[in-house]
C-alpha cells in the first residue's frame, strides 16, 4: 500500500528525467496490471492527473474498442506493430513470452487536443531501449 500509484498526487512525486542523448522528460511511465478493472482505474487517474499539467503514458492492450479507453480525453495513441512486445520476469529478469494482444502506448497531455493515432515499430523500440 505504501507504493500505490493510484492513490498519490503524481505531480508531487514527479520528478525530471535526463536521458543518454540529453533529451528530458518529465512524464509518467505506466504499465498497469490488466485484470481487475486495473486499465479503467489508471485511465481515469491519467484524466484527473492531467488536469494538475501531468503528462503520462500507459501501455496497454491494442484494443480500441475497449470500454476502458476514454478517447475523448486521450493526446495520443500509438500502436506498436511489426510483432507483439514480450515482458521480463520482475524476479528472474527472463523473457516471458505469450503476449496474447498487440500493444499501444496511451498519452495523456495537459493540452486540450485531438485524439492522433500513430504506429510505431516494435523494433525501433527495442533499439531505443537498449543504447546505452
Amino acid at each position: 500500500k505504501d507504493d500505490d500509484a493510484l492513490s498519490k498526487d503524481w505531480k508531487h512525486e514527479l520528478k525530471i528525467a535526463t536521458f543518454t542523448n540529453g533529451f528530458t522528460s518529465s512524464c509518467v511511465w505506466i504499465n498497469p496490471p490488466y485484470g481487475k478493472g486495473y486499465i479503467k482505474k489508471f485511465m481515469d487517474k491519467c484524466i484527473q492527473e492531467k488536469e494538475k499539467g501531468v503528462t503520462s503514458v500507459l501501455l496497454v492492450p491494442a484494443t480500441l474498442d475497449a470500454q476502458w479507453l476514454p478517447i475523448a480525453d486521450i493526446s495520443e495513441i500509438r500502436i506498436v506493430t511489426g510483432g507483439r512486445l514480450s515482458f521480463y520476469h520482475p524476479e528472474t529478469n527472463k523473457k516471458v513470452n505469450g503476449n496474447t494482444k498487440g500493444s499501444m502506448f496511451v498519452i495523456f497531455r495537459p493540452s486540450k487536443m485531438p485524439c492522433v493515432i500513430r504506429m510505431v515499430d516494435r523494433n525501433e523500440l527495442i533499439n531505443l531501449g537498449t543504447i546505452n
